[in-house]
């Protein structure tokens, strides 16, 4: 792999829109350090000026800066460069307005930014814009209007028209899903739909409207990509058990899995003008959002990483990568990378103080608390980790009473106290992550638990008496929930159903746990079930049409079960016995769900407008009364075992509306010339 040690990071001065600054601040790796002057704001396209191929490392330049109206609340991303060169189509979210998203287009010769579409509803968004060979019309997908469309409108933003039926996808919403692309003459659209609940690619001609059904295998088939060549169609598929690349030959319909170095490439790519490379993100496993661009040789399959913009030493994420028509420079959609900086926090439930224990963390999760009530263990990421591995986490304990010194770490994920605070369960993370393993607080000693099945685990759960530890167990698409017998040293199967498990919670008189299920597949949601907790018949507890999740029992009682169920668009508060006999116990705004069950009458919970904005509160359920006692992202939040203290993460979000766009100069990183 070539691409890190050979390219020049440079930024551009916060005066290139004015263009009265000449400089850019590049800083080559290894503490090298150069200075180019600016010609044109766009040097990489073909019109401008640009050194030749071989007379030095390849340079990053900001395509153009944000216009005026859009400094602040806009994303720009999406971004696709015409055939020509000479402009830019873009997807401009309106981030204050409901994510509202819709088409621009840049003019490269006269420096104009036009809108090309606009919303009809607040909240509607065209998605994801493609030129037309010639580069006269825009495609892309849109849920305007109601429903699930591919869209057409001319350049210039007239005559626009819906080229499709409705989409059958369950979510109408999901204007991702579509990727729809031109065939290369022009005269037709690919794209992916789902039909009788499967994922496959389609044809649409634009003349006679009929559609053709291009892939039919059970397997989910998407982001369709058509070579301009015309000689095959790529396309994303879990025919081998996971999404790879796959070609599809357009004369004879035959395809096959393209094997390429990276193994976790995302949803959005391009081809090159000759047809003999692609650009693609690659999304590594783990949490932030930390993609990168990079090109891979549609022969050979060698992969090459494309520079990414790194300003004020701040590392950028890249991605939608789109081609310039001499096939020297990718463009792409660029922002500071979201690394979810956060701060472990406690609440006190009688003073309402809340004291930071740890500050500059990335992505807290999983906070559990010792049982006496002393220590909080909870994992975090670690920067650095292998490009397409699991990305590897940190467990740590820290002292819950103000002392921020941690007593230990060690590398994992989903930690669990044993009732006695002896030990904690967790999953390993990183290259074999996915494993077993207890760690003893007194020796400071860790034991891996040896599995006699296959499978990746994860979420494990000790009963209340710690004899028993339930866990889920996936392989491929599969997840059902084991345990493990700490005496015996066995390990049962508790349920057979595959589909998606998550949030196992034991019954506080350990007889029996509960869990929210899915079983996968298009238009199904999760429900809660219960099973005994030696085995037995699993039983379905809530049946509603959409999602119930989060199960929570008010410690030590055997009462009701507390739940976050969603009702039509709105998240409320529920409560169910064991036999489905459920009871509404708030609706407080869009997603809520319980964090501590005092009693009957005082909850707290967790609400918010959105996954990214919640919030802790306190409602007395007798009174009708409602009470804010956070402002700020909260994640993850836990009450301690003797119910006075609420830790939680407080979360920075990053900057969503930073998003720019940037050019990078990647002729030098590979040989340019076809291969033969």
């Amino acid at each position: 792999m070539m691409g890190t040690d050979l390219y020049t990071r440079c930024s551009v001065s916060s005066e290139l829109w004015s263009r009265n600054q000449e400089k850019f601040g590049g800083q080559v790796l290894y503490a090298l350090c150069l200075y180019i002057p600016m010609v044109l704001m766009l040097v990489a396209h073909p019109g401008g000026a640009q050194e030749k191929p071989g007379e030095g490392a390849p340079k990053l330049y900001r395509a153009f800066e944000k216009f005026p109206q859009h400094s602040e609340g806009h994303l720009y991303d999406n971004s696709n460069w015409s055939h020509d060169g000479t402009k830019i189509a873009v997807m401009v979210h309106d981030l204050e307005a409901e994510n509202t998203s819709t088409i621009w287009v840049y003019h490269i010769a006269t420096e104009t930014f036009t809108q090309i579409t606009h919303a009809d509803t607040i909240g509607m968004m065209d998605a994801i814009p493609v030129w037309s060979p010639d580069d006269t019309q825009i495609a892309f997908a849109s849920n305007r209007g109601g429903g699930l469309h591919i869209w057409v409108v001319d350049e210039n933003g007239e005559n626009l028209r819906k080229v499709t039926e409705d989409l059958e996808l369950k979510n109408n919403g999901d204007v991702w899903t579509p990727r729809v692309d031109w065939t290369p003459d022009g005269e037709s659209l690919v794209y992916a739909d789902e039909v009788d609940d499967n994922w496959d690619i389609y044809q649409t001609n634009l003349t006679d409207g009929s559609v053709v059904r291009l892939t039919d295998d059970p397997a989910g088939d998407g982001s369709p990509r058509c070579s301009p060549d015309g000689k095959y169609i790529s396309f994303k598929s879990e025919r081998a058990g996971r999404w790879d690349l796959w070609l599809m030959d357009t004369a004879s319909g035959e395809v096959e899995k393209f094997d390429m170095e990276i193994s976790n490439m995302g949803w959005a790519y391009d081809w090159s003008p000759n047809s003999q490379w692609i650009v693609t993100d690659i999304t590594p496993m783990g949490f932030g959002w930390r993609t990168r661009t990079a090109v891979v040789n549609m022969q050979t399959g060698e992969a090459f990483s494309v520079p990414a913009p790194s300003i004020e030493q701040q590392g950028y994420a890249t991605w939608t990568p789109s081609w310039s028509s001499d096939g020297r420079s990718v463009l792409y959609s660029s922002q500071p990378l979201q690394t979810f900086d956060s701060s472990l926090k406690i609440l006190d439930l009688q003073t309402e103080k809340i004291t930071t224990l740890r500050d500059s963390l990335v992505q807290i999760g999983q906070l559990i608390w010792s049982p006496d009530n002393k220590q909080i263990a909870y994992f975090s990421i670690q920067s650095a980790t292998e490009e397409g591995v699991d990305q590897d986490s940190l467990i740590t304990l820290v002292n819950a009473q103000g002392e921020v010194n941690s007593t230990t770490s060690f590398s994992g994920k989903d930690p669990h106290w044993s009732p006695d605070g002896t030990q904690i369960a967790y999953v390993t993370t990183g290259r074999d992550g996915g494993a077993l393993e207890f760690y003893d607080v007194k020796q400071d000693r860790i034991t891996t638990v040896n599995t006699d099945h296959d499978g990746r685990n994860e979420a494990p759960r000790f009963s209340p008496d710690g004899e028993l530890l339930a866990y889920v167990s996936s392989q491929g698409k599969d997840a059902d929930l084991w345990v493990y017998d700490t005496v015996t040293k066995d390990h049962f199967q508790l349920t057979f159903s595959g589909g998606f498990k998550r949030w196992i919670t034991w019954s506080p008189d350990g007889e029996s746990t509960v869990f929210a299920h899915n079983p996968g597949g298009p238009g199904n949601f999760f429900d809660l079930w219960i099973v005994p907790a030696l085995g037995g018949k699993n039983r379905r507890i809530t049946v509603h049409e959409r999602n119930d999740v989060r199960p929570l029992w008010r410690e030590g009682v055997n009462g009701p079960i507390y739940y976050a169920s969603q009702r039509q668009n709105n998240w409320e508060l529920w409560k169910t016995d064991l036999e489905g006999n459920e009871e509404h116990v708030l609706r407080s705004s869009a997603i809520t769900w319980p964090v501590l069950i005092q009693d009957s009458s005082n909850i707290y919970y967790m609400a918010g407008e959105g996954w990214w904005d919640t919030d802790l509160y306190l409602t007395n359920t007798d009174t009708d009364t409602e009470k804010q006692l956070t402002d700020g992202n909260v994640r993850d939040a836990k009450s301690s075992p003797d119910a006075t203290k609420i830790a939680y993460s407080d979360y920075e979000d990053g900057v969503w509306d930073q998003g720019v766009l940037w050019i990078a100069d990647v002729g030098d990183l590979f040989p340019l010339k076809p291969i033969p």
